[in-house]
């Protein structure tokens, strides 16, 4: 973990929570939205027709750029957009952890060591 990154508690992320679903969905939308560009754009591009959608596809570009940004000032990582995982840099017994949260949980309940990852999500 960075130094100088913020160091949540079970509390401060669960209340980050409502904020973070907010974000998280509007960066899912456009993420999806880039990702479908990319496949129309692929398609057209042998008829000379690359560049439909392009206004949307810049309009999510922005979005996700915002919203990447925010997670990132946050010190949130984003592991996995689609699914919605993610870990908030915290503290355990001294030694640093990661809090970690995936869409549709209520709160953050688990945790993990950096090096662990999802598959060493522990209670909290």
């Amino acid at each position: 973990m960075d130094d100088g990154a913020p160091v949540y508690t079970r509390q401060s992320a669960n209340d980050l929570l409502p904020e973070v679903k907010v974000r998280l969905h509007r960066l899912q939308g456009a993420s999806a939205t880039i990702a479908g560009h990319r496949i129309t754009t692929v398609a057209a591009s042998g008829r000379n027709g690359g560049g439909a959608g392009a206004r949307d596809w810049l309009a999510a570009s922005k979005i996700a750029a915002e919203e990447l940004t925010w997670f990132g000032e946050a010190g949130i990582v984003l592991r996995d957009i689609a699914q919605g995982l993610l870990d908030f840099p915290g503290q355990r017994d001294g030694r640093e952890i990661y809090l970690c949260w995936r869409q549709g949980e209520a709160a953050v309940d688990f945790w993990h060591d950096p090096g662990s990852g999802f598959a060493g999500r522990q209670p909290l």
